[in-house]
């Protein structure tokens, strides 16, 4: 797969989305009515990197099919417990709290 990458050279397109996916992440968070976070583009960077990292494993066929189906609600629980861990609370308002999700 690597191999095929890299004929392809989708190094340049990989960097060309991301250049495009951070500033409209960042533009998106920053539109928050209930947030302003400390370090917008570390949260961004962070957030982010952490929604991608999956994909490998995902590509190479080393994720269980069970863990795949569940894999869009753990990408979401992730966000919302990063972002809401992150710090940014405006009037202190609290953190709100998710039940987790597991696999099953």
């Amino acid at each position: 797969m690597y191999a095929i990458a890299a004929e392809l050279n989708t190094t340049e397109l990989v960097r060309e989305a991301s250049e495009r996916m951070r500033p409209a992440t960042i533009a998106m968070l920053e539109t928050a009515a209930d947030a302003k976070f400390a370090d917008l583009p570390m949260v961004t960077f962070i957030w982010l990197n952490a929604l991608v990292g999956p994909t490998p494993a995902m590509l190479e066929g080393r994720a269980p099919s069970k863990m795949l189906r569940a894999l869009r609600a753990q990408l979401v629980m992730l966000s919302e417990a990063y972002l809401n861990a992150s710090p940014w609370r405006r009037n202190n308002t609290p953190p709100r709290t998710y039940a987790i999700r597991t696999c099953g």
